[in-house]
């Protein structure tokens, strides 16, 4: 599960053309985002002391959220709607870890990710916007059986302000360019299961 909350600041309209051509303030309130999701990932995770272990990875979230909708109001009041919509995460992250038994840790997480975002304002099709910040995160991971083991984690994200610029024709011929800066953070719970290379999680 994940909740984000995005943020958009700066928000203008320039008509290019026609005789209401010029520069608009505009306000985009955007919703926080609460989707069930899944992950995968892969990994490596290497013993430093008998206890301490480091690892490095990747992660992909490939199921894309449900498009929420943006509310956009203009200088003069006027309301319109577009929708936005997360469609991936991806992570490349290194983790520390502690190991409490031969088949027991707790771990950390710290580093980069991207999100591609699907924004569409003021047109029908617009370009994917990606977001790119810092991941941090800890959970627990245990050996049930073999190789398999379960784990639990929480995440918590940050992308910092971005600009994001669209454009487009209307049905009247008028020639605009959208431009908004884009602040986003998140967080995210997950729970799964996974497999490890049959070999202990301490130094032997």
């Amino acid at each position: 599960m994940e909740l984000f909350i995005p943020r958009a600041d700066n928000v203008t309209l320039t008509v290019k053309n026609g005789p209401y051509a010029g520069t608009y303030a505009r306000t985009a309130i955007y919703p926080r985002t609460f989707d069930v999701s899944g992950t995968w990932a892969v990994g490596s995770m290497s013993a430093i002391t008998d206890k301490f272990l480091l690892g490095i990875g990747l992660e992909q979230e490939p199921i894309a959220s449900s498009p929420h909708k943006v509310k956009i109001i203009s200088s003069t009041g006027n309301v319109s709607y577009s929708t936005y919509a997360q469609t991936s995460h991806f992570n490349v992250f290194l983790s520390p870890a502690y190991a409490l038994k031969k088949d027991k840790l707790v771990f950390g997480k710290i580093g980069y990710t991207n999100s591609t975002e699907e924004i569409d304002f003021d047109a029908d099709e617009t370009p994917d916007h990606i977001a790119e910040g810092v991941v941090l995160g800890a959970g627990y991971k245990q050996i049930v059986s073999g190789g398999v083991f379960l784990f639990g984690e929480a995440n918590y994200y940050h992308y910092p302000s971005k600009n994001y610029t669209t454009s487009g024709i209307t049905r009247d011929g008028l020639i605009f360019v959208s431009d908004q800066k884009i602040t986003s953070k998140g967080f995210s719970t997950s729970v799964g299961f996974g497999y490890v290379l049959p070999r202990s999680l301490t130094r032997k």
